[in-house]
């Protein structure tokens, strides 16, 4: 956080270009100019670490599938995801994509 805060303010204040500032700083242009950047629209919260979290998950089991799914576990606790998959998740709109060997994560 503090090198990102010296390297704006030096860009602020410095008349060297952006290729010569990123090469006294040891950091990429586009870094450079990331920083540079996020700065001028955020201010010095825009220097702050970003998650890296991914925003979608296209593989993601919808919480409807997940919920029947663990009703019908409740109810059924021998049955296997064959079973499931054939009776109740039958009706529902997004089962046919699901297999017995893909069900949602971490409900076994």
């Amino acid at each position: 956080m503090d090198q990102k805060l010296l390297f704006v303010q030096a860009c602020e204040r410095s008349q060297l270009s952006m290729t010569e500032l990123c090469n006294a700083f040891g950091i990429a242009r586009k870094t450079g100019y990331k920083w540079f950047g996020r700065y001028k629209q955020l201010g010095a919260a825009g220097l702050q670490e970003l998650s890296r979290a991914p925003v979608a998950h296209p593989n993601a089991v919808e919480r409807e599938v997940v919920d029947l799914i663990t009703e019908a576990r409740r109810w059924r606790p021998r049955w296997g995801g064959e079973c499931y998959r054939c009776t109740g998740l039958k009706r529902h709109r997004c089962a046919r994509s699901y297999t017995a060997s893909t069900g949602p994560a971490g409900e076994n």
